[in-house]
């Protein structure tokens, strides 16, 4: 028999029809769709039909059962367009979602669609392309873009680019760029450029160029270039720097203009120069030298500036000015 207070009273499931259509609006109004022709429909449907057939065989769609009206509603299953709200459990048809997006497990290959407000995996959820929230219990990820909040267990990840706040437990990348606000215990990269507030336990990275605030107890480089401020623990440099390095150890870079700070080391690559002011046990500069130069030991094949320290080297002053204690300076 079943208990009074679980019957269902007349008008429940009408209200609860309405709270789901007052949903559906809520997150269409903040995340509107898109107004497609039927002629840019149709040229989208053929685009993701040609982008499967190159990337491999399609998968199999198991359909779905769709209680809506002109698309706006609940989709049970692999429904490929839905304003509202859509639960299935490994995506194969998606085309395009706006409202929320539910999914048990990462979508068959090749990944389709888009998914425009809420992108909820129990465990695991992806897409094309994300706009809004992602958040997987294990993890999140889109192929192309996203642009928005991402929040998964195991990690956060754009196959192109990453615009927003992403928070992973193991990591937080782009395979392109990445921009906002990145955290992860583990790591935080990009492949190519990254503009960050970006804070990872063992590492920060971008394989291009790097600027914003990275911190990282271990270290931070970038492939081209640091703009900003970069702290890492054990190390942090790359080839061209403007702005400060901060390091617990050692510090490096070929053309540095800026403030370092790396208690054991400065190496500044031949050829390279260093413009600003370096502290560090060794200052090892091995181009030119312009500013202020601390340490226990400072060495410059060129010196424009001073240096103090206990042993000062000057390869540009003449033969008995170039090893001096306490101050070297050349001018």
């Amino acid at each position: 028999m079943i208990h009074p207070s679980f019957a269902l009273r007349p008008g429940r499931s009408l209200h609860l029809w309405i709270r789901l259509f007052l949903l559906a609006g809520v997150l269409v109004s903040v995340f509107p769709p898109g107004r497609l022709s039927a002629e840019e429909g149709l040229e989208e449907m053929e685009s993701e039909s040609a982008e499967g057939e190159a990337e491999g065989a399609p998968c199999v769609s198991y359909g779905a059962l769709e209680l809506t009206i002109g698309n706006v509603g609940l989709g049970l299953g692999d429904a490929k367009r839905i304003v509202g709200v859509r639960i299935n459990y490994r995506d194969c048809a998606l085309q395009r979602v706006d409202g929320i997006n539910v999914t048990l497990w990462k979508p068959e290959r090749p990944v389709r669609g888009e998914v425009n407000g809420v992108a909820l995996g129990l465990p695991l959820t992806e897409a094309r392309r994300i706009h809004g929230l992602g958040f997987g219990l294990f993890g999140v990820g889109s192929e192309e873009r996203f642009i928005g909040i991402g929040v998964g267990g195991f990690g956060v990840g754009a196959g192109e680019d990453f615009t927003g706040i992403g928070v992973g437990g193991f990591g937080v990348g782009a395979g392109q760029n990445a921009r906002g606000l990145l955290f992860s215990p583990v790591g935080v990269g990009a492949g190519e450029s990254l503009s960050a507030l970006a804070i990872g336990g063992l590492g920060v990275g971008a394989g291009g160029n790097a600027q914003g605030v990275l911190l990282s107890p271990l270290g931070v480089g970038a492939g081209g270039s640091i703009r900003g401020i970069a702290i890492g623990g054990l190390g942090v440099g790359a080839p061209r720097v403007r702005g400060a390095l901060l390091s617990l150890f050692g510090a490096g870079g070929v053309d540095v203009i800026g403030v370092t700070f790396a208690p054991a080391w400065l190496r500044i690559d031949d050829d390279g120069r260093m413009t600003g002011i370096s502290l560090a046990a060794f200052n090892e500069v091995r181009g030119r030298m312009t500013g202020l130069s601390i340490g226990l030991v400072n060495h410059a094949r060129s010196l424009h500036g001073v240096q103090l320290g206990l042993i000062n080297h000057a390869g540009n002053n003449p033969p008995l000015l170039r090893w001096l204690p306490l101050l070297n300076a050349h001018f």
